[in-house]
């Protein structure tokens, strides 16, 4: 029979024991020695790793020296033998480079052989992942703790995403993956008044990560110091001190942390170097943590907190003794792996829509969207100006500072687009777009708040929210009466004998039919659209239009009884 030997771990296998190194040189157990200052100390570049216990730190040659006490040598016959610091300096601890890496399934430092050219090339790493809390290898008889595991799922479910099952399966999702250790590019984000029970998933969640977990509401670690960051997989913001003052920096900064698969990792007094980025993200706060302006919002997914649970004692005793207990906090964790297995296919950049999310982008909207739903969409009023007087109009009520170029930028983002006309023999340029169109473009953005949004004093109607048709069928309403209109024109055009229309004009507006995605006005290939309806003109019917000899046949005319008129110019209709 043989027997197998499990070696039990010891302090000094974790933390660097510097008697223990000296009784190693004392006893002459050298290479011992070598080895075992070589698992705690891991040249990298011009610099060193020391690792204290639970995480690795980047220190200066010098810096490193120092860590090590001068007694650390070896004498005979009065000649130096061994030095730890001259180690530290000799060829034999520095032809080994590591290069820092996060991988929870590798030991602290490890070999890799990859290929250049055919040639192996054997390259050592320093593990930079943190240990766990829990023995994610213990069995648990599930039906012991199910009890408190379908309390937990359900305060997920009710509390956390307020009974929204697209949002729970996706919450449900995230935490598998970040237990899981797949990076995601997305960020939960949850914001409600306090004692919600929004913070009893996350002591959950670090009670299994333990120090593959970390928690902060300290500014300078999100945009200089991240050195905490590293070999993690769940950062916990929490109460984000964010002012005028620091929110672009901090936005900026949480773009990297939350998409890109790398980030910079510094600490303090320490130089900085390239990591791989494995934690994923959640934001708590009882205040406006973050702002969803228009270029940053979609890497947050907004949670709809409940207030239901808020202030029951009971409750919340019950629930925080079950996220307390060991075996709830490897079966939780078991389940989230099996359920981990499902989601090869899954893709975080869908999102659920959530009411919370919806306003905070409608309070974090540009003044200018903000302006014109209140000038306009709300009082019911058509935008029809002319493009100068609307600058100058919206900058003296708001004393906005941004320049024309942009918002020239953003109101064509809303479809609102200069348009060219004549007036008085002068062409200039006006906005024109119905309040109708323009609120049917706040609600496909979700601009209009269902509550407070009043138009005229009546709620706004929430079915075009709902109707994924609503554009178009208020294109086809439009483009109905367009055509009507213009028929009209056309048998007064011909009546007042202005023109003779060839029959194949007038059979193809008869015979129109209304576009799928536009409003026509006058068909291009008859008429020249560039020039539109004279704004500045008390008669809506004056029209603007110029020959066409494919289609239009132009009769002799007494010129001299229209003095304004020649024979090379545009002929200006009145009806």
């Amino acid at each position: 029979m043989s027997s197998e030997v499990t070696y039990k771990m010891e302090a000094k296998d974790l933390i660097f024991d510097v008697t223990y190194v000296k009784e190693l040189i004392d006893t002459n157990n050298i290479d011992t020695a070598k080895q075992y200052i070589m698992k705690f100390f891991c040249k990298y570049n011009h610099e060193i790793f020391y690792f204290d216990g639970t995480k690795c730190s980047l220190y200066k040659y010098s810096d490193a020296l120092n860590l090590l006490p001068n007694n650390l040598t070896k004498y005979e016959n009065k000649h130096l033998v061994f030095s730890a610091k001259d180690f530290l300096k000799s060829v034999e601890f520095m032809k080994n480079n590591y290069k820092p890496i996060i991988d929870f399934g590798k030991p602290r430092t490890f070999e890799k052989v990859r290929y250049i050219q055919n040639v192996a090339i054997t390259e050592k790493f320093i593990n930079m992942s943190k240990p766990f809390n829990i023995d994610v290898t213990k069995q648990v008889n599930a039906q012991t703790v199910k009890s408190h595991i379908d309390l937990i799922y359900s305060h997920i479910l009710n509390v956390w995403c307020s009974g929204n099952t697209e949002l729970y399966n996706y919450v449900i999702n995230f935490i598998s993956c970040t237990l899981a250790g797949r990076k995601l590019r997305k960020c939960l984000y949850a914001q409600s008044t306090e004692r919600c029970g929004r913070g009893t998933i996350i002591k959950l969640l670090m009670s299994i990560l333990g120090n593959a977990s970390y928690k902060t509401n300290s500014v300078e670690e999100i945009t200089k110091y991240s050195k905490n960051f590293e070999g993690t997989l769940l950062i916990n913001f929490d109460e984000l001190p964010v002012d005028g003052s620091n929110f672009k920096s901090i936005a900026d900064s949480m773009k990297i942390l939350i998409t890109e698969p790398v980030f910079t990792c510094r600490g303090m007094y320490e130089n900085s170097y390239q990591q791989t980025n494995t934690f994923n993200i959640i934001i708590t706060s009882n205040n406006d943590a973050i702002h969803l302006t228009q270029t940053n919002q979609a890497r947050y997914v907004c949670l709809d907190i409940s207030e239901e649970m808020k202030n029951n004692t009971e409750y919340f005793t019950k629930l925080n003794k079950a996220v307390d207990l060991e075996d709830v906090q490897i079966q939780f964790y078991t389940e989230m792996m099996e359920h981990y297995k499902t989601l090869n296919d899954w893709n975080e950049d869908i999102t659920p829509d959530t009411e919370a999310k919806e306003m905070k982008i409608i309070e974090s909207l540009p003044m200018l969207y903000k302006w014109i739903k209140e000038n306009y969409i709300l009082l019911s009023k058509d935008l029809n100006i002319k493009t100068s007087e609307f600058f100058d109009f919206y900058t003296n009520q708001t004393n906005d500072k941004t320049s024309k170029q942009k918002l020239g930028r953003m109101l064509k983002k809303i479809d609102i687009l200069p348009i060219r006309v004549k007036s008085n023999n002068e062409l200039h340029y006006v906005y024109r777009r119905s309040c109708k169109d323009l609120l049917l473009s706040y609600q496909n953005n979700r601009w209009m708040d269902k509550e407070t949004d009043l138009i005229e004093g009546k709620m706004i109607d929430n079915n075009d929210y709902n109707d994924p048709y609503a554009t178009l069928k208020n294109n086809y309403e439009n483009s109905q009466i367009e055509i009507r209109n213009l028929k009209l024109r056309l048998a007064r055009l011909e009546k007042r004998g202005f023109y003779n229309l060839s029959k194949d004009l007038v059979s193809d507006v008869e015979n129109a039919k209304p576009k799928k995605h536009c409003f026509p006005r006058l068909n291009k290939q008859y008429f020249d659209t560039d020039e539109e309806l004279d704004s500045d003109s008390d008669d809506d019917n004056q029209l603007i239009i110029r020959k066409r000899e494919k289609y239009v046949k132009p009769i002799k005319t007494d010129y001299t009884k229209r003095p304004n008129a020649n024979k090379d110019s545009e002929f200006v209709i009145d009806f």
